[in-house]
């Protein structure tokens, strides 16, 4: 009798009913969200006419996602992370629902948008950290890297259709983007109530009975301190954050070189949609490559390719060719992060879920603002060449750790070590 080859897991994915439901409400709810980035700036200009306040919302948002991100990583993994993504949803809507009140009555103020952002910002966070434990318990290990790419190109097809379907929306009537953001949300709350799947704490028993009051510092840190004292990701991690750093610090040089040589408004923006688009191209073959090519080829390749693509942006004149250059350098992005974080979500205990995710968030988070500020103090002290340069350096310094770390060479035997020494 022959022998029936095996399913593939993206086949077997599509079949896997509770992930179809979470990722598609994702996918609406995603499209809302980012519809919103901007259509909140524009309204707060319509209410205050100042951009400083269009920034002190936008950090606002940043501050709380990072003010909360390692209590709701605790918080995650001591609750049913269904019951969780219903309750952080349901007070998602109601603020939505409340904002779009507001617009469409023609009483918004600073102080609202102020507190739905804070509000909004606070229940994103909960809810993404325990959407993220929860497809580790809706899809097989085998799957994982199919699934998590997918939810890296859904993230990346919503930066790049949301702002324009946001501006659209806003020019017609300011309110309708707010209520599309909404019935986003009413349809990912939707989608989240047929899942199946439990999804209980996955606490041990002992740790579930100790009460809120008595969760201290040493537990909300826990899943800092297990990253750290895991060779693998603590490198790895390391150097996406180096990434990220470099990423938000070219954004910044991009763009403003943009505008010193006149480019329109909608120009410069185009090199975002060149990110986007590389992103989202780069997330449909990361599961292959993944699967072909170890973590360590794919961290020095990404490295390399960006050491010898960021120096050009000393000599392109075009905003077309730099956007060009964004596309092929952030292509490589969602294969190290999905190869990253399916080794991170294989290898971290049940009951640290959520405290790893949340925490993983919180390295890589921290190096977009100071990759921000170190643009700003270069370009306006040491000039474009030094900053260019100094980037560049600083790629190839990660290419160096990133061929010659034992870690990633090989990372089974550092989890093995790290294991013993612990």
């Amino acid at each position: 009798m022959s022998k029936t080859a095996p399913e593939r897991p993206g086949r077997l994915l599509g079949a896997n009913r509770d992930f179809t439901l979470l990722w598609s409400g994702q996918s609406v709810a995603a499209l809302g969200s980012t519809s919103c980035m901007v259509a909140y700036p524009l309204l707060i200009l319509d209410v205050t006419h100042s951009p400083a306040q269009v920034g002190l919302v936008m950090a606002v948002g940043v501050i709380a996602r990072l003010v909360v991100g390692l209590p709701a990583g605790v918080f995650v993994d001591r609750c049913d992370k269904r019951r969780l993504m219903l309750a952080c949803g349901a007070g998602q809507l109601v603020t939505q629902a409340i904002l779009v009140s507001a617009v469409a009555g023609h009483w918004v103020s600073i102080g609202l948008v102020l507190a739905v952002e804070i509000v909004g910002a606070t229940l994103a966070t909960f809810f993404g950290i325990a959407e993220e434990t929860a497809v580790r318990q809706v899809v097989r290990t085998d799957q994982l890297p199919l699934a998590l790419a997918r939810s890296e190109a859904r993230g990346a097809a919503a930066v790049l259709a949301g702002p324009p379907l946001g501006g659209l929306l806003f020019a017609l009537a300011p309110v309708f983007p707010f209520a599309a953001n909404a019935a986003s949300s009413l349809v990912s709350l939707a989608c989240i109530a047929f899942i199946r799947t439990p999804m209980p704490s996955t606490l041990t028993a002992r740790a579930a009975t100790v009460g809120w009051w008595s969760v201290g510092g040493r537990e909300l840190v826990s899943g800092l301190r297990w990253i750290w004292h895991q060779p693998f990701l603590r490198v790895t991690l390391l150097l996406i954050s180096g990434n990220n750093l470099v990423s938000n610090a070219l954004s910044i040089i991009a763009i403003v070189v943009s505008g010193q040589r006149g480019d329109s408004a909608a120009t410069t923006g185009l090199l975002m949609t060149f990110a986007g688009v590389g992103t989202l191209a780069g997330a449909l073959f990361a599961p292959r490559l993944v699967q072909r090519l170890s973590v360590r080829t794919i961290l020095v390749a990404n490295r390399c390719l960006w050491a010898a693509l960021i120096p050009l942006f000393l000599v392109v004149d075009s905003t077309y060719v730099i956007g060009a250059l964004f596309a092929v350098m952030f292509a490589m992005g969602p294969t190290g992060s999905t190869a990253v974080t399916t080794h991170q979500m294989g290898v971290t205990p049940p009951e640290l879920q959520g405290r790893a995710s949340s925490a993983r968030g919180f390295f890589t988070s921290l190096a977009a603002p100071i990759g921000l500020g170190l643009a700003g103090f270069s370009l306006g002290h040491f000039g474009l060449v030094v900053s260019v340069l100094s980037l560049t350096a600083w790629v190839i310094l990660m290419a160096v750790i990133a061929t010659v770390s034992r870690a990633i060479r090989s990372p089974s035997a550092a989890q093995r070590s790290s294991g013993k020494t612990r």
